[in-house]
Formats: C-alpha cells, sequence, structure tokens
C-alpha cells in the first residue's frame, strides 16, 4: 500500500460565518510543524497544498523555511486556490459569494490568473517548482485542466470521489472513484473516500463495484435508495473520522484492490475553533493523535510505503479519462 498525506494549508476563520477577504489570519504553525515532524519520522511524506494568506503570512513562511530545510526529499509544495483571498481581484465579481468560492466557477481568465500569481508566489517563497494544485472546495471547473496545462502543472488533487456539491454550487463528483487517471495532460489523483452502511455487506460492494453506486445516484429514486441502504460517504482524513475508522476505510478500500491512498485535512483544524471538526483545544489534541497513530499504522505496522503525487506523473498504470468513463 502507497500513501500520500496532503495538508490543506490556510488561513484561518469560522468556517460557519461565510467568506471575507478579510479573513487572512494564520497562526502559530508550531502544530502543523510537529504533525509533519512526527509523519515524516514514521516514513510519511507530505503534501503542503498552500494558499495565497499561508504562504505569504510570516508565520507561514517561517514554516516553510523550516520544512523545506528538514524535510527537503519528503515534503512537497502545492498550490491551493480560495479565490475570496487570492489576488488578483475582479470588482465585477463577488468573490465573497458561495457560488465563486469553488475556483472552477470564476470566469476561466480569472481563475487562471489566480492560479498563475499564486504559483508564482509560492515558487518564489520555496525555490521550488510547483506542479501539484487543488482547488479550494475541491472547486474544479470546466476550464481548470486546460488552465492548469498552460501553467505547467502535472498533478491535480481537487476530486472528492462520491461527493455532490452542486447543492453549494460545486460540482458533482458521484460518477467518480479513487482510480488516478489524466485529462488533458494532467494527472488527477482523488481524495480517497470509501462508501459505508450499517449493512457492511452493502459497502463492501460498492466499493468493489463503484459503477452501481454511480447508477444509484443517476436514478430517480436516488435518496430513498441512500436512505434505505443507509449510504455514507467518508474520506480518508481525520476530519469526520477517527483514527479505528481511518484504518477501517483504507481496509475495505484495499480489500476493493485499491493500493494508493490520500490522506488529507486541513491545517485550520489544528486551530481549536476554526473548522467545525475541532471545536476546543481537547478537539485539536485527538485529532493529532488520531493523525499520527494513523501514519504509523500505515506506514510502521502495515509496511506501507510513501510518495509525492507528483511521482505518479507518467506512471503507465495510470488510467485516461475516457476510460474512467465520467466526465465533470
Amino acid at each position: 500500500m502507497k500513501l500520500a498525506v496532503v495538508i490543506h494549508a490556510e488561513e484561518e476563520f469560522n468556517w460557519r460565518s461565510g467568506f471575507s477577504r478579510k479573513n487572512t489570519k494564520v497562526s502559530d504553525c508550531e502544530t502543523l510543524v510537529h504533525v509533519i515532524d512526527s509523519l515524516t519520522a514514521a516514513g510519511a511524506k507530505v503534501t503542503l497544498a498552500m494558499d495565497f494568506p499561508f504562504v505569504t503570512s510570516d508565520r507561514g513562511r517561517a514554516a516553510i523555511r523550516y520544512l523545506r530545510v528538514q524535510h527537503e526529499n519528503n515534503i512537497e509544495f502545492a498550490a491551493h486556490l480560495h479565490p475570496w483571498v487570492s489576488p488578483p481581484f475582479d470588482n465585477t465579481i463577488d468573490e465573497e459569494h458561495a457560488k465563486y468560492s469553488f475556483p472552477g466557477n470564476l470566469p476561466a481568465e480569472l481563475e487562471y490568473q489566480k492560479i498563475r500569481l499564486l504559483k508564482q508566489t509560492i515558487e518564489s517563497e520555496c525555490q521550488r517548482e510547483v506542479v501539484t494544485y487543488l482547488a479550494g472546495r475541491y472547486g474544479l471547473g470546466e476550464a481548470t485542466s486546460g488552465n492548469l496545462s498552460r501553467l505547467g502543472f502535472k498533478v491535480d488533487l481537487s476530486i472528492c470521489p462520491f461527493r455532490d456539491y452542486s447543492h453549494l454550487g460545486g460540482p458533482n463528483f458521484q460518477g467518480y472513484d479513487n482510480r488516478v487517471f489524466t485529462r488533458n495532460g494532467i494527472t488527477h489523483i482523488p481524495h480517497t473516500s470509501g462508501l459505508f452502511s450499517s449493512m457492511p455487506w452493502v459497502g463492501a460492494y460498492l466499493n468493489e463495484n463503484p459503477a452501481v453506486y454511480r447508477r444509484i445516484c443517476q436514478s430517480t429514486s436516488f435518496r430513498s435508495a441512500i436512505r434505505l441502504l443507509q449510504l455514507d460517504v467518508r474520506r480518508l482524513s481525520p476530519e469526520g473520522a477517527n483514527f479505528q475508522q481511518m484504518c477501517d476505510t483504507v481496509r475495505a478500500l484495499r480489500h476493493a484492490g485499491q493500493d494508493h491512498f490520500v490522506m488529507s485535512f486541513h491545517s485550520s483544524s489544528l486551530v481549536a475553533g476554526s473548522t467545525p471538526y475541532t471545536a476546543t483545544p481537547s478537539d485539536v489534541d485527538t485529532m493529532v493523535s488520531d493523525i499520527l497513530a494513523f501514519g504509523h499504522w500505515f506506514m510502521v505496522e502495515q509496511q506501507g510505503q510513501a510518495f509525492l503525487p507528483q511521482q505518479l506523473v507518467g506512471s503507465s498504470e495510470i488510467i485516461t479519462a475516457d476510460q474512467l468513463g465520467v466526465v465533470l
């Protein structure tokens, strides 16, 4: 088994309060650095996908300088676009509106310019080429692949399988599973997600046959079927899942034949009160414990291997979008 750890490194704000250009605070990154130090000590590699407030903040830059020296071969710096706080800004577009918090909903040229400036800023700070992209809120759009190709990106991490964000104005990924695939020269590595049910055999069957879940989602009785089967989508993350549930997700998908896994979380979840997952310092402590326990379990107990997303580019095992059979 192979594991990539992806951290959404971003500003801190109360997710329930909406989006504001003024929300650019980045606190002390001690906990973030501690988590990365501990994960790499267990043999993991970390992709730090950074947005504009993080990479331009004093504390974010201090963390970057430390990580660049201490973990040169075990860390990848990537781009993470939050449109409402990432220049350039367009006065004709309300980037604080929920619709445009999904960057793929921006006009194509504005999305391009935001990604371009973010990439340049990160490369200037990190002194490394940036080839991996993660859209804020998983917000891929029709123009995103073309924009990424124009800018020299090779990898995208924005797909969250089995999830539907269309009720919020975002993309619908219900047709996607966890397979890595290429489209327009971009290698897409989905955030690992599993299907679970109170009837274990149902979850196991759907994880092994994701096309059946796709047909369920396309049926007119979709909501009734979901309730009847008591289906739940679980992302491989300490956000909304504990250590044991993360291990169960890996076991279930491993049984279904998957060998590449992406475990992800937001840096803001390491600051109490920012995200719904960690309201208190005790919640943060629990999440950190679960992250480190999972890293040790995967890398040491299960003898897993670590990979950085850019290392999958050019692999002969990767299928094409046509073979996957879905479109955004």
